[in-house]
């Protein structure tokens, strides 16, 4: 009796394993939409803001556009960063990690910016390279994500996933009003604080 007990037990754990890797499987584009959702809905709260931010923060018109010119730059060389990090530690791994330090930059760049009107020189260049670094990691971990939810659904339906991104695009207008709002009701840092609140919250999905 026993015997035939522990066979069945034996029979029935490879199944339990299968089922789960494929609820996990079809779980990931769900999770990944999710992420995406939270995370456009987060920057878009407060891209366009950043220009009037570092405009707040004394720069020049001639200043803030060489920042945003190295942003292209900095998000290429973050591209290829996660890329190499992505063969040692996964796909994954390295999405997560890359998302969390983003986070934790614009953070920094909230708290490096809350005496705003008394800072040096050196403060205001600090903060910039925060800036430049926190863009370059958030947007160049983008194709590992892209990458796994392609992995994870059939080719059939890879259109109708992507389709979905524009739901995200659509939110992502519709933050940024709420980001002018709330900009205009406390400030530019109060706004990247939630931003940098909401994809914490993206990131743990």
């Amino acid at each position: 009796g026993n015997g035939t007990s522990s066979e069945n037990d034996a029979a029935q754990a490879p199944e339990a394993t299968a089922s789960s890797k494929c609820l996990n499987q079809a779980s990931v584009p769900y999770v990944l939409f999710l992420h995406s959702l939270v995370m456009a809905l987060a920057s878009g709260a407060s891209v366009k803001y950043f220009p009037l931010f570092f405009k707040e923060l004394g720069l020049t018109d001639a200043e803030v556009q060489i920042v945003f010119a190295a942003v292209p730059l900095s998000i290429a060389a973050f591209s290829f960063v996660c890329q190499r990090l992505s063969t040692r530690l996964g796909r994954i791994e390295a999405s997560v990690l890359l998302d969390l330090i983003g986070v934790s930059l614009l953070f920094l760049m909230t708290f490096l910016s809350r005496n705003e009107s008394n800072l040096a020189s050196a403060d205001k260049g600090l903060i910039v390279v925060v800036y430049l670094l926190r863009t370059g990691i958030m947007n160049g971990s983008y194709p590992l994500l892209e990458s796994i939810l392609m992995d994870a659904i059939p080719s059939n339906r890879r259109a109708r996933w992507k389709s979905l991104e524009s739901i995200a695009s659509f939110g992502w207008t519709g933050s940024a009003l709420a980001g002018g709002i709330l900009s205009d009701g406390h400030s530019y840092r109060f706004t990247f604080a939630i931003t940098a609140s909401m994809q914490l919250f993206g990131t743990v999905l």
